[in-house]
């Protein structure tokens, strides 16, 4: 039987001093604000996980979010690309500190089909083929889409000459 600090890794339940067996925990009672302080501390992906164990795991889940208690400043970089193996829809997040990779199905339009033009605080700018631009939250799926190019002011769509559209430009 291995053991890494003090941890049995065989089937049997630990022991305690005298030979008696050790009574199961519950880890479902843990209090809430154990949990909240652990959680606030995990990784997104960690943290998501976590939160889908049992009803009360997903009620301190809720409370890190709601609090914003795990601020994108304590998390490690992702990167956001298109997986060619994935559905179009699909975005993957990769961890640049675990070298893992998440794959998130992401709201229309594909993703595949948008291009990146910037991110703060855990938030994506998309802009699809029309140059409309969308906010994207990658982790919870959140999506907003902003108002079109052409309704600003000084704004008007560009056209080829079969009529199709091909972008925008500023009228001076």
């Amino acid at each position: 039987m291995e053991s890494i600090r003090g941890l049995e890794l065989s089937g049997s339940p630990p022991q305690q001093a005298g030979g008696h067996v050790a009574e199961a925990r519950d880890w479902a009672q843990l209090q809430q604000d154990l949990l909240t302080r652990i959680f606030s501390q995990l990784e997104l992906p960690d943290l998501a996980c976590s939160g889908a164990a049992c009803t009360s795991w997903h009620l301190a889940y809720a409370a890190v979010r709601r609090f914003k208690l795990c601020s994108p400043g304590r998390q490690s970089p992702y990167l956001v690309y298109s997986s060619k193996d994935r559905d179009v829809s699909t975005a993957a997040l990769h961890s640049v500190s675990t070298d893992r990779v998440y794959h998130v199905p992401l709201p229309d339009p594909p993703f595949r089909s948008r291009y990146v033009v910037g991110s703060s605080h855990g938030w994506l700018v998309t802009a699809d083929e029309q140059s409309d631009l969308h906010l994207l939250n990658p982790v919870t799926g959140t999506q907003i889409a902003l108002p079109p190019a052409h309704a600003v002011e000084g704004v008007e769509l560009s056209f080829e000459e079969d009529g199709t559209a091909c972008g925008h430009r500023a009228i001076t």
